[in-house]
């Protein structure tokens, strides 16, 4: 049970000292690498391994911890996390232990976007072909997935969320910046380091999704 945990007696557990953990989450191919981006500039030191180098699909970097595909090991690195920002998608947001409050920044993209970039990078990778009824069906899934995941972290006393919008973002990164600087308070973060991170040059609001802030 949740109420077993300190955390969960505390009205606002995800404030105070800003010991809370930042989680950048979203689908694949959503700007969550972007986001990771643009909080480690502005002083918000990321949780990663750097084992994943960036590459020509994602030039900025991943920023990933591979320690969050193994879902038991959660407890043994999250006091680590405690005042960074750590990059999980979507589907590993319920490993999450309630033993820690957390702020869940989570961001939206167009799911046909979104899949243009994923089927892109298994054509470029694995010379794997999406056909349109696949698309079609993962398409579905992913709307399901992130109605369900939004509605479990809305129902956790130890999260608080923030959704941002992909194209928001690199249309006016100072306003949406400035909302995430406002919503990870008391940690100071500089909204203007953030803004220039953004490459207007890799916005592939079109069929262009060869390279790309994920």
């Amino acid at each position: 049970m949740l109420k077993q945990y300190e955390c969960m007696n505390v009205p606002d557990c995800v404030a105070g000292d800003g010991g809370f953990v930042s989680v950048v989450s979203g689908l694949p191919r959503s700007g969550t690498s972007m986001m990771m981006r643009a909080l480690a500039s502005a002083g918000l030191a990321p949780l990663t391994d750097n084992l994943r180098q960036g590459d020509e699909r994602n030039p900025h970097g991943y920023f990933e911890w591979e320690a969050v595909k193994s879902r038991d090991g959660y407890l043994g690195w999250m006091d680590q996390a405690r005042g960074r920002a750590v990059k999980l998608v979507s589907r590993f947001l319920q490993h999450l232990p309630a033993t820690h409050g957390y702020r869940v920044l989570f961001m939206h993209r167009d799911i046909d976007a979104v899949i243009r970039s994923q089927r892109d990078m298994a054509e470029h990778h694995s010379g794997q072909v999406w056909g349109g009824q696949e698309v079609e069906e993962l398409a579905r899934l992913y709307r399901e997935h992130v109605a369900q995941v939004l509605a479990w972290v809305r129902s956790r006393p130890n999260m608080q969320l923030l959704e941002l919008d992909y194209q928001r973002v690199l249309q006016d990164p100072d306003g949406e910046f400035t909302r995430v600087a406002a919503f990870l308070s008391p940690l100071p973060l500089a909204v203007q380091s953030m803004a220039a991170t953004v490459d207007r040059g890799l916005n592939h609001q079109a069929a262009m999704e060869a390279v790309s802030h994920v």
